[in-house]
């Protein structure tokens, strides 16, 4: 009867923790994708993606919300989705309207994208012209930092542009834990600002945020700062080139932060920007431009998890760059070029978002249901494992990726301005790492990879934290069996660490017999 009972613990158990486990910080891991551009219909389906430590869950969804270009969604520190915007509204886990969310972004595109004829809610536009930040030391409560798009017509042809940023506040503890947004459409920067490429970095103490945002069409960087005294403009900073020297389109380009927060990268219509970024000032340093022929406005951009290689996508083109290349135009790697074999006038690679499993997912520029992936992004070259199509999605998706920074960045230890005694810690995976079976009964199959080759161990310790075994490993990857015959029924964790780094991946498993 014992066994029985515990079986049922162990199914029960493993279910959510070890099957499903999800990442320490897990704002980023459900993502809302873009809708079936047909809103006659009834039922709209959509796409949302759970991600868990090392599996994704695609689910059909049905939601008759557009998503465009702008799309940003945050999740609890345990992945559970709390809400969601397409630069229009801002919608709940039920799809249901916020209260008080409707017109975010009120003008000209609103009138234009918003409320457009028989389509209602098809989609703000604008490449990263919004992300989602949880108030520091305010529970529940969240910025969301977006970009209100102007727009006038020369000759019938509509032309866009960006002179102003905005923040709205939402809190997710009123309205019986429905939500409600507090404060809407609050100017923060009234400016001609790049169209799009808007992106967050943890700030070095742990707690704060910094957003940048360029403007246009000059080398100036405004600086935000998201603490818990609210959102202010920290500084204008001038550094590199005038964009408008070197042909600057940003209609539906990419920023990004390295995921350690050291470099900040832009991407143009002529290539690429690289800067060093000091997470306690916020200042941008050691500027350098790295020409990209062929590139035009729609880039995509993103970094591997080790900060190492910088991917770009053009068009049907996907290149790496390694960033601590002495000369990284030089270092440049054509990973694929577009095969063709399905949807061939819409598929190619436009935008980026590195996930909470350490892949990065790409999506094309239309309409579309693939889904490529980049699934060893810390490897050099072909060794990247890139797999066009990796997944079709099972609706449509209108080019959409929600725009997230790396919410696992904690602060940085030892600097001038690690000084919050409740700052989170910096979470940083070691690696991969994979028990089977699960349940184990005599003999427990371990898989690792890292991109370590020395100081890794792999331990066996009981449910209390006592280490029962420890083995030294010889390989950055591969495998080792376990014998478990001797160890009683019950939970165990399985951890691979990096003693000289003190980084460390770990799962649980089930003894059973």
């Amino acid at each position: 009867m014992l066994k029985y009972a515990f079986i049922l613990f162990a199914c029960c158990f493993l279910s959510p923790l070890a099957a499903q486990i999800t990442p320490p910080n897990c704002y980023d891991c459900t993502w809302v994708m873009g809708v079936d551009s047909n809103h006659l219909d009834t039922v709209s389906e959509s796409n949302t993606l759970k991600f868990y430590m090392d599996s994704l869950q695609i689910i059909r969804s049905y939601r008759k919300i557009n998503i465009d270009f702008t799309n940003a969604a945050i999740s609890d520190s345990q992945g559970n989705l709390q809400f969601y915007t397409n630069g229009c509204a801002i919608y709940d886990i039920n799809d249901q309207l916020i209260q008080n969310s409707s017109g975010i972004n009120a003008g000209y595109i609103y009138n234009y994208d918003c409320t457009y004829v028989d389509i209602q809610d098809r989609g703000y536009r604008g490449q990263q012209g919004t992300i989602i930040l949880p108030f520091p030391n305010h529970p529940q409560q969240y910025y969301m930092i977006h970009k209100t798009v102007d727009g006038f017509k020369v000759q019938n042809v509509l032309n866009l542009n960006c002179k102003e940023l905005n923040y709205t506040i939402i809190d997710m503890s009123l309205n019986n834990g429905k939500g409600k947004v507090t404060l809407k459409n609050q100017p923060i920067i009234q400016d001609t600002i790049s169209f799009g490429q808007f992106t967050a970095c943890r700030h070095a103490n742990g707690r704060d945020w910094w957003l940048i945002t360029a403007q246009f069409p000059t080398n100036g960087f405004y600086k935000l700062l998201l603490t818990p005294d609210g959102l202010s403009v920290h500084d204008l900073q001038n550094i590199g080139l005038t964009f408008i020297s070197i042909y600057y389109q940003d209609y539906s380009s990419q920023a990004v932060f390295s995921p350690d927060g050291t470099k900040y990268i832009r991407t143009t219509a002529g290539g690429f920007m690289v800067y060093d970024f000091d997470r306690c000032s916020g200042v941008l340093s050691d500027y350098k431009f790295i020409s990209v022929s062929g590139s035009y406005s729609i880039v995509g951009a993103s970094v591997s998890p080790n900060s190492k290689y910088f991917y770009m996508s053009i068009g049907r083109k996907l290149f790496q760059y390694d960033l601590q290349a002495l000369d990284i135009g030089m270092s440049k790697i054509v990973i694929d070029t577009f095969d063709g074999s399905m949807y061939p006038n819409n598929s190619n690679f436009c935008s980026q978002q590195l996930a909470p499993d350490g892949k990065i997912y790409i999506v094309p520029s239309s309409l579309d249901q693939a889904l490529h992936v980049i699934e060893q992004p810390n490897l050099r070259g072909d060794s990247c494992s890139f797999k066009q199509h990796k997944y079709i999605l099972p609706a449509w998706n209108g080019f959409s990726l929600p725009n997230m920074p790396n919410y696992r960045l904690g602060r940085l230890v030892g600097s001038s301005c690690d000084t919050l005694a409740t700052a989170i810690a910096e979470v940083e995976q070691l690696g991969e790492l994979r028990v089977q079976p699960n349940p184990a009964s005599d003999l427990l199959h371990i898989a690792y990879h890292t991109e370590n080759t020395a100081a890794l161990t792999v331990a066996i310790s009981d449910y209390t934290g006592k280490k029962l075994q420890t083995l030294s490993l010889d390989s950055a990857s591969g495998s080792i069996d376990i014998n478990t015959s001797a160890l009683p029924n019950g939970l165990y964790l399985c951890t691979l660490c990096d003693s000289a780094t003190h980084r460390q991946q770990s799962v649980k498993f089930v003894v059973m017999r």
